[in-house]
């Protein structure tokens, strides 16, 4: 197992210590602008999760931050493509958060943009002893099973004008989409998957980019040595696959992962066990795509510029709003 960090040959890195780009930067600028013309790039924001840790009910998508909804800070992104009005937009949603994010967007007369939305498949929740958890009249709790269902699910769609999809997490406020160098080094790279990503942080709880048997990887911070996983490249769930590939991964089965989540008080009233805390959930992840092709990279972005996810409510001292709203102000040099 090699840990992936700025010596790795899988890494690309185009810009200097300031955040601009290097004169290979400029050259991926130059053909990925050139791509972006020829309107053949769509969008997805996976937006299937609750925002239990934040403390509210609803979508993460509609938690604000600076005055405006997650959602609105990645569609101002989009509207600021040059070719923005041939973007084709997909949101991801799941049985708990389709109604309100599709009516959020009806209400705002889907920011004047083409959005399809599309709904990920839920897996039913069991305590740790295996049980399924059981509701009023008998109904299985279910939960939504994780980013990796987006290939299944959008392959219901006709995606044979597309040439590649940008894929990233709705809770990012700084997400990058479509930027013309990131899409210039996918194609320069000629891979199926070009992943973005950040140097990790001392104890930053995000995945690790590694390589194994000669296959990119993600591996959780808790697997990675004290002495490794400094100046490790870390996931920030912002991919760029190319459309062939997408439609590949509709046809395959990814690995079940189990996680152990905390069940909110409200859901606890109403199940069989009342007095159990702990929940296990079934979730496929969108990074074990990478057991498929040997065709991928990894891209390596700015922090500041890419990377302010909200994790967390403001009983935590990372990841919350506030956090996020420093990162954007920093960003973007505006005061709220």
């Amino acid at each position: 197992m090699a840990i992936i960090n700025s010596n790795s040959t899988c890494l690309i890195n185009i810009y200097d210590d300031t955040g601009k780009l290097t004169d290979l930067g400029t050259e991926y600028y130059k053909v990925g602008n050139t791509a972006l013309s020829q309107n053949k790039f769509g969008v997805v924001i996976l937006s299937g999760g609750q925002g239990t840790r934040l403390g509210c009910s609803g979508p993460k998508g509609l938690f604000k931050i600076c005055d405006k909804s997650l959602f609105e800070h990645h569609i101002d992104k989009i509207k600021k493509l040059k070719y923005s009005q041939n973007v084709r937009l997909f949101i991801m949603t799941s049985d708990h958060t389709d109604e309100d994010v599709v009516s959020y967007f009806k209400s705002n007369n889907n920011f004047n943009l083409d959005v399809v939305f599309f709904k990920q498949n839920s897996l039913p929740c069991t305590y740790k002893d295996g049980s399924v958890i059981k509701i009023e009249d008998h109904k299985v709790l279910t939960a939504p099973n994780g980013n990796g269902d987006f290939f299944k699910s959008i392959s219901k769609f006709d995606l044979s004008d597309l040439y590649a999809i940008n894929v990233i997490s709705v809770d990012n406020v700084l997400a990058e989409i479509l930027n013309p160098e990131f899409v210039g080094a996918f194609i320069k790279s000629k891979v199926d998957c070009l992943s973005k990503s950040v140097t990790k942080l001392p104890d930053e709880n995000v995945g690790i980019f590694i390589k194994n048997s000669g296959k990119l990887e993600i591996k959780e911070y808790s697997e990675i040595d004290k002495d490794q996983e400094e100046a490790c490249e870390g996931n920030i769930c912002n991919h760029l696959f190319k459309t062939e590939f997408v439609k590949m991964m509709g046809l395959k089965d990814l690995p079940i992962h189990k996680a152990c989540k905390n069940i909110p008080n409200d859901i606890r009233k109403a199940i069989d066990r009342p007095n159990e805390t702990k929940c296990l959930k079934s979730e496929l992840f969108i990074f074990d795509c990478f057991a498929f092709t040997d065709k991928n990279k990894i891209f390596s972005v700015p922090r500041w510029k890419e990377f302010a996810p909200l994790k967390n409510g403001m009983k935590s001292e990372k990841d919350n709003p506030e956090t996020c709203a420093q990162a954007y102000r920093k960003k973007y040099n505006k005061e709220y």
